[in-house]
């Protein structure tokens, strides 16, 4: 622990129940991040985790003390402290949400216009692009993000804007809420696409930090 800065007393040894038994878990008391060890058959060790290297929740191992424990601990705590050190993003993730739910008076639920439609379908394929280029994550993450986006991109020919944006806050933040995607691509993609397609709602996001 002393290797990532961390002070002993910031931790607590628990028991916790995952699947089907109840095991050690170091907390991490600020945080509640967690490394949970699980005991296999033949003395064999798991570990699940939170947070995980690219997704929020991770599991690893079935082998010896030293191949998995002695291995992934001090990895988890390099990633810990990631989270602590890294911007507020899930902070700034709700701000978002906040924002784009808040009025539901701002504008009515009326059907986009076959113009509006193609742009919001074009900014989506532009995000797909963006989040290639900038962000480093499995095929099966980049795969959950095009369903979604894909989902999004049909339904501008069937929901109102109202029921749109909800959609799309909803859809996003889910992926994150089921730890199939990290925090900071999703803020991009939330980013990019509601500042482009603000003004079918009647707002404009302000800039990061303002």
């Amino acid at each position: 622990m002393n290797e990532e800065g961390f002070d002993p007393r910031e931790f607590e040894l628990v028991d916790r129940q995952s699947e089907g038994g109840v095991w050690p878990t170091l907390m991490h008391t600020p945080t509640a991040f967690s490394f949970t060890i699980i005991e296999t058959q033949d003395a064999r060790f798991r570990v699940t985790f939170m947070p995980g290297e690219t997704t929020w929740r991770e599991s690893y191992g079935n082998g010896s003390w030293d191949q998995v424990i002695a291995t992934r601990l001090p990895m988890w705590l390099r990633y810990v402290r990631r989270e602590i050190e890294a911007p507020d993003l899930w902070g700034e993730l709700r701000r978002e949400a906040e924002l784009v739910a808040g009025d539901l008076n701002a504008a009515d639920n009326t059907p986009f216009s076959p113009d509006e439609q193609a742009q919001v379908r074009r900014h989506l394929d532009e995000v797909k692009q963006l989040i290639r280029a900038n962000q480093a994550l499995t095929a099966t993450q980049l795969d959950a993000i095009d369903s979604r986006i894909d989902y999004l991109a049909e339904a501008t020919e069937r929901l109102g804007r109202i029921d749109w944006r909800e959609a799309f806050v909803g859809s996003m933040l889910g992926l994150v809420v089921q730890s199939v995607v990290p925090p900071q691509p999703i803020r991009e993609v939330m980013f990019f696409v509601l500042r482009a397609v603000g003004h079918m709602f009647g707002f404009h996001l302000p800039a990061i930090g303002k």
